[in-house]
Formats: structure tokens, C-alpha cells, sequence
């Protein structure tokens, strides 16, 4: 096992000493910080997370890597390094409305987008739906929940599994299924999914260790994608969508042709669409994880 992975309890490996009282304190704060953050109103919230982004933008690190990842993306228009951290820390505080009991509407969903949705089920071959981290996108499972529409996610593990645990009940609250990505029995169960006609979503911007990719074009230079969501659409007939947090809080979803494609072009054409709609709202994008 390399070093890495010998320190990586996601593939069987064991936290240094160091590590662990690094984690156990990241955890403890994240805890209390969430603790707190239930019992404040939305308004009020967003201002803190607008506080917190500000103060992180203030840490030189920080500060230069949104700036390299986000210029390196999207060049002269990229956004400024600080709008970038302002929006991540509202994005944040958005995110934690979802650990409420009763959490204020992040998103809407158009007459459009409910309508490709709709479209798309009829079909009785369930659903894959590509999507990335842009907006408020933990907010699209329960918002489609709510509208009525059967929703399984694939999740990717955490470097410290307490987090998966806070995840999964944040998920299960909400109705919304999980996936565990690269976990043995994660292809039956996308399978099964589907047959039962259920929407299968799968993040396209972030592969991580262990998940199949191909080189396509992302903002004009090649990055290993996902390639799972095209190989399932093709080989089960399922429909393919491609949905996101869109303007004005809008949730946007439009049907992707599978017609004509192999495996990799239509890989190359979903991640041209995701890339495109972050090129829309490049704040909303939280370049300090991805480079792409």
C-alpha cells in the first residue's frame, strides 16, 4: 500500500497519531459549529457564513488557491478570489438550512424542468441524472422528494467516516436513497434503482480514487470524469438528464440525447454541459476542492 493510502481509513489504512487529534478537533468544531448553526434563521446565518468565507479569503493559502483554480478554469473571466470565498460561505450556510426540521426552500423547480423529469420517467427505465457541486446542490434530493419524484444519490465516502454518518441522516431525513460510489454492491443497486424507475444521481465534476474515468474537455483542457453516468444511460436505455441549481435559485434540468454517442463523446457532451452552467455562475462553484 503507498503512503497515502496507508493513511486513508477509506481503503483500509490507519490514522497517524498526528492525524487523529487533527481530525478529532476538526470534527468536535464541526459538531459544535453545526450544534449552533441549527438554532439561527437563515438571514442571519448567511451573514455568518459571509463573515467566515471573508476571513478564509484572508488566509494567503486560501486566498491562492481559489484564485489558481478558478483563473485556471475560466481565465480573464474568472471571478475575484474574494467573491468566490463570500459565495462559499453563504453556500455553506445554505447547505446547514438542510439540518433543520423544518429548513426554508433553497430551490425551485421550473414547469420545464418538472416537465423533463416527468417526460423522462414515463418511459419506466428510471433516470440517470449527471449533475456537479454548483449552488445549492445538496438541496436538489429533498426538493425532488418533495415534488414527488423517487431519489437515489451516489455519495462518495468521507476521509473520516463520522462525517458519512452526519451525511446519510441529513439524506434519510429528507427521503432521499443513497449509493455508496465504488462500494461492491454499488452497480446491483444502481441497477435495481433504475428498474424500479427511480432517478439515479451522479456527480460528474469530482472522480476521486477508485472511480473509472476518461479524459474530456473541461474549460478547454482535458480532466479525468466520471464515466459511469454515460456507460449506465446506454446500456440500460435509462433516460439522461443533466440538472442543476440554476439562476435565481431556479433548478434546472434538460434532457441529454444518448442517440449517436459512445460511452466517451457522451461523457464529453455532459461535462461541456456542466461546464457551461458554471460558466454562468462561477461563484457558485467551490473551486477551492476542484480544479477543473
Amino acid at each position: 500500500m503507498s503512503a497515502p493510502l496507508a493513511r486513508d481509513v477509506r481503503f483500509g489504512g490507519t490514522w497517524s497519531p498526528a492525524q487523529r487529534v487533527k481530525n478529532d478537533l476538526i470534527f468536535l468544531t464541526a459538531t459544535a459549529a453545526l450544534a449552533g448553526a441549527r438554532r439561527l434563521p437563515l438571514a442571519a446565518r448567511l451573514r455568518v457564513g459571509r463573515l467566515f468565507g471573508a476571513a478564509a479569503w484572508l488566509w494567503p493559502p486560501l486566498r491562492r488557491r481559489v484564485t489558481a483554480h478558478a483563473r485556471g478554469a475560466l481565465g480573464d473571466e474568472a471571478p475575484s478570489g474574494f467573491r468566490c470565498w463570500l459565495s462559499t460561505g453563504e453556500l455553506a450556510a445554505r447547505w446547514l438550512e438542510g439540518l433543520r426540521e423544518r429548513p426554508e426552500a433553497q430551490l425551485t423547480l421550473t414547469l420545464d424542468s418538472r416537465a423533463a423529469l416527468s417526460d423522462a420517467l414515463s418511459e419506466g427505465r428510471g433516470v440517470v441524472y449527471a449533475t456537479a457541486h454548483l449552488g445549492a446542490w445538496e438541496a436538489m434530493g429533498p426538493l425532488l422528494v418533495s415534488e414527488g419524484f423517487p431519489i437515489v444519490t451516489m455519495t462518495r465516502a468521507s476521509y473520516d467516516p463520522r462525517f458519512d454518518s452526519l451525511y446519510r441522516s441529513l439524506r434519510d431525513a429528507r427521503g432521499v436513497e443513497t449509493i455508496a460510489r465504488g462500494s461492491p454492491g454499488a452497480p446491483k443497486a444502481i441497477l435495481r434503482a433504475l428498474r424500479a424507475n427511480k432517478i439515479v444521481g451522479f456527480p460528474m465534476d469530482l472522480a476521486g480514487r477508485g472511480v473509472r474515468t476518461v479524459d474530456v474537455t473541461w474549460f478547454a483542457r482535458p480532466v479525468p470524469t466520471p464515466i459511469g453516468p454515460a456507460e449506465v444511460a446506454l446500456r440500460t436505455r435509462a433516460r439522461l438528464v443533466v440538472g442543476t441549481p440554476g439562476p435565481g435559485g431556479a433548478l434546472t434540468v434538460r434532457t441529454v440525447e444518448t442517440r449517436g454517442h459512445d460511452s466517451r463523446s457522451l461523457t464529453q457532451a455532459l461535462a461541456s454541459e456542466l461546464a457551461g452552467r458554471i460558466r454562468a455562475l462561477p461563484t457558485d462553484y467551490p473551486w477551492i476542492a476542484r480544479a477543473l
